[in-house]
């Protein structure tokens, strides 16, 4: 049992220190940019979702801070002349975050910060990298079930997802919601499906 638990603190050792690397990447893009870390999270985050996810309220739930953080934050992006707020049609209480056009050619330049991360994770042969994502999925499902991280929004969690539906095939998985048999390698860690249900 002691041999085991050193495996798992060494695990947990090694995700500290991806964690580490990760941090680092983002630091050196937010100084050159003079804007904080989480300045360049929300950024990355506004480039890569459609504006239905971008309100203060689901950037508070999907990096697990206050609404009053966010939008701190969010303010000294809007002063500093990178995004605008646009009122929601369906509910005129919630603003939509968007790029203006220097905010969209500042996401261009600071949402590859963790490309060098990504290369390196390349290098891997195709069915480790599957494993990993897996592994990374089910540890994520584990740490929301017990309420350690609020949102996953990935495949394991949703409602509408099947594992293991066609064992033995190519795409043993599916998902309800799309009407799709899914591989291993076309589960998703960030879903933005209308109809994503943890």
């Amino acid at each position: 049992m002691e041999i085991i638990r050193e495996i798992e603190e060494k695990i947990a050792f090694g995700i500290e220190k991806l964690a580490c690397a990760n941090r680092v990447l983002l630091w050196e893009v937010a100084k050159q940019h003079k804007l904080s870390p989480i300045q360049i999270q929300f950024i990355t985050f506004i480039k890569r979702h459609p504006e239905g996810f971008c309100t203060v309220n689901n950037l508070a739930k999907e990096f697990d801070l206050s609404e009053a953080t966010v939008s701190e934050a969010i303010k000294s992006l809007y002063n500093k002349g990178f995004i605008f707020k646009k009122r929601k049609k369906e509910d005129r209480r919630v603003y939509i975050i968007q790029f203006t056009k220097s905010g969209k050619k500042l996401s261009k330049r600071v949402s590859d910060w963790s490309d060098a991360l990504v290369e390196h994770i390349g290098k891997l042969p195709s069915d480790k990298k599957e494993k990993i994502l897996i592994y990374l999925m089910e540890l994520l499902e584990s740490l929301q079930k017990a309420g350690i991280i609020r949102v996953a929004k990935m495949c394991l969690t949703c409602t509408n997802f099947e594992r293991d539906a066609h064992p033995g095939s190519e795409r043993p998985h599916y998902c309800r919601s799309t009407n799709t048999p899914l591989a291993n390698s076309e589960l998703t860690i960030d879903c933005i499906g209308q109809h994503c249900e943890e």
